[in-house]
């Protein structure tokens, strides 16, 4: 049975790995908390396994059950802008290492 997708893509406009899910309302139903364990689980795969600096991810300005998931999970909101015609905001989460050198300067 199909509950929806959850990967890795890169965003077009600014050459960024994007974080992308998307699940059926009735997974959602049965598990609310699903978006914001796959989003972590996600972003520290991600981080343990490539050299990129950060993460980002792109939610529509009125789904505010993603830009809750997002923050719940540690991503942080970056800027608003038009992707695909819509207007949505950008998140992003920085990886340990780069948190580490943030917070020493």
């Amino acid at each position: 049975r199909f509950l929806g997708w959850a990967g890795f893509a890169a965003f077009e406009e600014t050459s960024e790995i994007e974080l992308s899910y998307c699940f059926t309302e009735a997974a959602l139903t049965k598990d609310p908390g699903l978006p914001s364990r796959l989003c972590r689980a996600l972003a520290d795969w991600f981080f343990d396994n490539t050299y990129f600096s950060h993460l980002v991810a792109m939610v529509r300005t009125d789904n505010k059950a993603a830009r809750e998931s997002l923050l719940e999970t540690g991503f942080a909101y970056r800027e608003s802008r038009r992707i695909a015609g819509y207007p949505c905001d950008v998140f992003q989460m920085l990886s340990p290492a780069m948190q580490t050198y943030v917070l020493s300067a």
